[in-house]
C-alpha cells in the first residue's frame, strides 16, 4: 500500500485546486442560506415591532393573529423560492466522484473512469450478497484498473426497492438495499463454492435467539462458525455452501482486518467469494464520503479518513490475494 505522505503530496498538487472550486460552491450555498434566515428573520421582527407599536394612524388593521400568518407563509415562500433557485443540488454528486476518482487513480494502476456508466446488475446480483432483488438499480463512477495485478473494477451504487406501507391507500416507500461502493475483483483461481461475509449483530441485538437465526438462515446457506473470535461472530456472520473453504478464505488476520474496520469505521462492508471473483461493498452511510452541506470541503482530515477507509477495503482484498490466490494472475 501507498504511504499517507505520499497521499498528501497527491493531494495538494492534483485534488487541492478542483476542491477548492467546490468549497466555493459550498461557501456560496452557506451565505445564500444565511441570508435567507436574516430575511425571515427582518420580516417577522418588523410584523411584530408593528403589532407592538400600537400606531392606528399608520397600520389600522394589524391583529395580533396575522403575526402567526406571516410566521407560516413567509419562512415557507422562502424555503421554496431557495431550494428551487439558490442551492447547489448537484455539488454532492461533483464532490463524490471527484473524490473516487483522485483517490482511486492514486490507488490503482492503469485507472480508466467513466463517470456515467457502473457495474452492471448482473454481475451486482452474481455476488449473492443481498437476497432481496432490487427494483431500482443505478450508479455511476465506473472505474477499472489493477489492484495488485488483479483487474479489479467498481463503481457508486444505488439499489433499493419499494415498500407497500398503506395498502388500503397503495402507498409505498422507497426502502435503501445498498447505497455505496461495489468492487469486483477478477482472480485466475476459482473457488469452489460461494462464501458470503454480511454484517449481522442479531447476536447483539436478540442474544440466544439472535445467534438461533443467524444459524438458520435458509436463504444464505450454512453458517459458519468461528469460535476462536467470539467478537467477529458478534458483528458479522459467514454463510458458505464450502465451510471448510470459508475457513480458509477467512485466516486470523483477515478476520482482523474486518474488525479492524467495523471499529474504525461505522458503516457497514460485506464480502462474497464465488467463481473467480470476490466482490465487496461499503455502505456509504456513516462513511467520510458521505457530503454535508456543514463540512469544509478542502479539509484534508476528512479526504484522509476516507483514504483510509478504502485502504482498509483494499487491504482486505490485498490479504485474499496473497494468500489464496496463484502466481499468475487473470488479465
Amino acid at each position: 500500500m501507498k504511504k499517507t505522505d505520499d497521499f498528501k503530496a497527491y493531494y495538494e498538487e492534483t485534488m487541492l485546486p478542483e476542491l477548492e472550486a467546490l468549497e466555493s460552491r459550498r461557501k456560496k450555498y452557506t451565505l445564500n442560506k444565511q441570508i435567507l434566515f436574516i430575511f425571515i428573520a427582518l420580516i417577522l421582527m418588523a410584523h411584530a415591532g408593528l403589532i407592538l407599536a400600537k400606531i392606528p394612524t399608520l397600520i389600522p388593521y394589524l391583529p395580533v393573529w396575522s403575526f402567526f400568518i406571516t410566521a407560516f407563509f413567509v419562512p415557507t415562500i422562502a424555503f421554496a423560492i431557495f431550494y428551487k433557485f439558490m442551492t447547489d443540488p448537484q455539488l454532492p454528486d461533483d464532490y463524490r466522484k471527484l473524490l473516487i476518482r483522485e483517490t482511486m487513480h492514486f490507488l490503482i494502476d492503469d485507472v480508466q473512469t467513466t463517470d456515467d456508466a457502473y457495474i452492471d446488475y448482473n454481475t451486482f446480483h452474481a455476488s449473492k450478497i443481498f437476497v432481496q432483488k432490487p427494483e431500482h438499480y443505478t450508479g455511476s463512477g465506473l472505474t477499472v484498473g489493477k489492484l495488485d495485478g488483479i483487474k479489479t473494477q467498481f463503481s457508486n451504487i444505488q439499489a433499493g426497492y419499494d415498500s407497500i406501507t398503506n395498502p388500503q391507500q397503495g402507498k409505498t416507500e422507497w426502502k435503501k438495499l445498498f447505497t455505496g461502493l461495489f468492487f469486483v475483483g477478477n482472480f485466475g483461481a476459482k473457488f469452489k463454492g460461494t462464501t458470503l461475509v454480511i454484517p449481522d449483530r442479531s447476536e447483539q441485538t436478540h442474544g440466544f435467539v439472535g445467534a438461533e437465526l443467524k444459524k438458520n438462515n435458509l436463504y444464505r446457506g450454512q453458517n459458519v462458525q468461528f469460535r476462536k473470535h467470539p467478537r467477529f461472530s458478534e458483528y458479522f456472520a459467514v454463510y458458505s455452501d464450502e465451510p471448510s473453504e470459508a475457513r480458509e478464505i477467512l485466516s486470523d488476520d483477515l478476520i482482523n482486518r474486518f474488525l479492524e474496520f467495523s471499529k474504525r469505521i461505522n458503516t457497514a462492508i460485506y464480502l462474497s467469494c464465488s467463481g473467480k471473483k470476490i466482490y465487496v461493498g461499503m455502505n456509504l452511510t456513516g462513511s467520510e464520503l458521505a457530503f454535508s452541506y456543514n463540512h469544509r470541503i478542502t479539509d484534508f482530515k476528512r479526504i484522509l479518513s476516507y483514504y483510509q477507509e478504502l485502504t482498509l477495503v483494499f487491504e482486505i482484498i490485498h490479504s485474499l490475494n496473497a494468500r489464496l490466490i496463484p502466481q499468475e494472475k487473470e488479465d
